[in-house]
């Protein structure tokens, strides 16, 4: 009970209390002080909240005091209780210099295969350029694990799935930019770890506060084509009146030709011959036909080069545009702080 009340008071002082103690603890061990030493890590264990790094120290130098070189204080049973603690928490931990010894060792080791144990390290700040960069969290599991990272808006609302991986270690990765947008909005959340043992129904959750910083993404709006209305008439009106009366002339001609040049006996007949009237036809349909086909007017010289231009320029500005979204694209920055420390 003293021992507690000394944790809890030296917890809630300004420095750094818990790394007092665990001085003390550390010291205790190196004098061969086993029970003082498993003393003080104990009330360091139950201080609320305890950082998990301030933990795994904790949890290191109580294994070290249960399970000395020395074999009448060894207490195997509680210094693997201890280990197995650790593993939990800190699967690819290892026993500092001044703990650690074969025997230890080999028992860190039995706890590592009874246990299963995950951990995440995530960095405290990324920032994402572009839209290929991905942010990384590097998991560990004492065996093969099937993981999920999620993230939960502080404020509520649905959760997103942001990666998978089935391995005992792996990297977790995600990006903001999702086709070229930002697919998470700037604001908090929580980044939440799940870990699943492969071999046995056993699953740990590491949650980390996180904040998104997610500029908005705007680009300039590129038009897909030229707007018809800036585009001159490149030639003159064309002149299908004129053809078709050029064509109803080509027809009368012919069959006036004909009949005043045609040999009087054949004049006088009673069946006259047709043929005048339909190469008249013909020549006319041709005649009109023709004009209103092939006329399209005259071409206007100013007008074709102001198009050009204009076509060009339009072009030009597409490629621009286009340019400056690109850009706008690989130099769009997002940022993400991640406070280190799993929430409790």
């Amino acid at each position: 009970m003293a021992m507690l009340a000394l944790a809890t008071s030296l917890h809630a002082q300004a420095r750094s209390p818990v790394q007092d103690l665990l001085s003390l603890a550390r010291a205790a061990l190196n004098d061969l002080r086993y029970h003082d030493a498993d003393s003080i890590t104990k009330a360091v264990l139950s201080l609320d909240p305890l950082r998990r790094s301030e933990r795994i120290q904790a949890l290191q130098l109580r294994a070290g005091a249960l399970f000395p070189e020395e074999e009448g204080p060894q207490q195997r049973d509680s210094a693997l209780l201890a280990l197995q603690q650790l593993v939990r928490i800190a699967p690819s931990a290892v026993l500092p210099r001044d703990v650690a010894w074969p025997g230890l060792e080999s028992l860190l080791r039995e706890a590592r295969q009874m246990t299963f144990g995950a951990s995440a390290s995530p960095r405290d700040r990324i920032t994402l350029t572009g839209p290929d960069e991905t942010a990384e969290i590097d998991v560990v599991a004492s065996r093969p694990a099937a993981y999920q990272l999620w993230l939960h808006p502080a404020g509520g609302g649905p959760a997103l799935l942001l990666d998978s991986a089935r391995t005992a270690t792996a990297k977790l990765r995600f990006r903001v930019l999702g086709r070229g947008v930002p697919t998470i909005q700037s604001g908090e959340y929580r980044l939440g770890i799940v870990a699943v043992d492969e071999s046995a129904p056993d699953t740990i959750r590491i949650d980390f506060d996180a904040v998104v910083t997610a500029p908005l993404l705007e680009y300039l709006p590129v038009p897909a084509q030229l707007d018809s209305g800036l585009i001159l008439p490149e030639y003159t009106r064309p002149k299908r009146v004129a053809g078709i009366v050029g064509g109803v002339v080509a027809l009368v001609s012919t069959i006036v030709a004909s009949r005043v040049f045609r040999a009087d006996e054949l004049s006088q007949a009673v069946d006259p011959d047709g043929r005048a009237v339909t190469v008249g036809i013909v020549m006319g349909i041709g005649v009109g036909a023709g004009v209103w086909l092939l006329d399209k007017g005259e071409k206007i010289p100013q007008n074709v080069a102001a198009n050009q231009q204009t076509r060009a320029d339009f072009a030009r500005k597409v490629s621009e545009m286009r340019a400056e979204n690109s850009r706008r694209l690989t130099s769009y920055q997002a940022e993400i702080t991640i406070d280190p420390e799993p929430r409790p």
